[in-house]
């Protein structure tokens, strides 16, 4: 075997191998970012929001009980039915958190428990409304059901605000842009880059021993890399629509945790709920294209190795006919 054909039959070689590399690590490195984005949008971020609603529905709920419990009648009407609207509200929103899902198997077991103990908080609630007679039953009543709602450490309020602290982990492992994806995308950039250089080398070489100016393969095969540009560029606009994203669902929480037990400020959290919403809603809106296109990065990795054989091959055929 010639010299150059041997030559040429070493670069195709390496230029493949590079491929394939340079493509899988892009494959890792892309899919390592957006395959959080669709959890994120249709599960976490849901279910954070859910669990803040439920929380602010129930004290609403136990606010509107009192106020109806402290007339005469006693009857849960008028306010009490602002007691039973928030109580579904709640009762909704975490059944919609339960399906979500997103704290797993613990999650399910606090959910469970936190409907149980819901049931049980409705139950001393009725018990008040039934002992309207007794001004001081009722007060018991009443004193019972909100030490189930606000005790401390196992509270209704306190499991769920553990189960959102299990959920905000999640939503920062989700989000999180950890060292392995820096070097992922490191190495993938060093390996474009190599493969580029190998490329244009190619070119050169193959110019020079074939009196051909241009290889219109190879020129091609050379231009593919540069797909890794818009790649990085979407990577980083959908790293940046959750890193807000986590934010908003932060700011928040934090909002509930900070308000009293007004109704003014509780109903106030159920109005930055509603627009955090759609404020997380607009930020992710793009990312679902973004991380579709994930399953097209291994294409490239075919039409670039197609090119190179297309470029390589009839050099290496030719040479070999003309060596003889």
């Amino acid at each position: 075997m010639s010299g150059t054909r041997r030559s040429l039959t070493r670069r195709l070689t390496v230029l493949l191998a590079l491929t394939v590399t340079a493509v899988s690590a892009l494959v890792m490195s892309y899919a390592g970012v957006h395959r959080s984005s669709a959890p994120l949008r249709t599960d976490t971020a849901p279910a954070v929001l859910d669990v803040t609603a439920a929380q602010t529905a129930l004290v609403l709920a136990n606010s509107a009980a009192r106020d109806s419990l402290r007339t005469e009648q006693g009857e849960l009407v008028g306010a009490g039915s602002a007691y039973r609207s928030q109580l579904a509200v709640a009762n909704n929103s975490l059944a919609r958190a339960a399906q979500s899902n997103v704290a797993g198997e613990s999650g399910r077991r606090a959910l469970q428990t936190v409907v149980g103990l819901i049931t049980s908080y409705t139950g001393w609630i009725e018990q008040a409304g039934r002992s309207r007679a007794d001004s001081r039953l009722r007060t018991a009543y009443l004193y019972y059901a909100d030490r189930m709602l606000t005790r401390p450490d196992s509270g209704i309020l306190a499991r769920l605000d553990a189960l959102q602290a299990e959920q905000r982990r999640t939503l920062d492992r989700q989000t999180a842009f950890d060292w392995p994806l820096w070097l992922g995308w490191i190495v993938t950039g060093g390996l474009f880059l190599a493969l580029a250089g190998l490329l244009i080398e190619t070119q050169r070489f193959v110019r020079r021993r074939f009196r051909r100016r241009v290889n219109p393969w190879l020129l091609s095969a050379t231009l593919v890399p540069l797909v890794v540009v818009p790649l990085t560029v979407f990577t980083v606009q959908t790293q940046s629509d959750m890193d807000r994203s986590r934010e908003h669902l932060a700011r928040t929480v934090s909002t509930w945790q900070r308000a009293d037990s007004s109704r003014t400020e509780v109903v106030a959290v159920g109005d930055t709920i509603k627009s955090t919403a759609e404020e997380v809603g607009t930020q992710m809106r793009n990312t679902g294209w973004r991380a579709d296109l994930a399953g097209w990065t291994p294409v490239l990795g075919l039409l670039l190795a197609a090119l190179i054989v297309r470029g390589l091959q009839p050099r290496i055929a030719e040479y070999r006919y003309e060596s003889r």
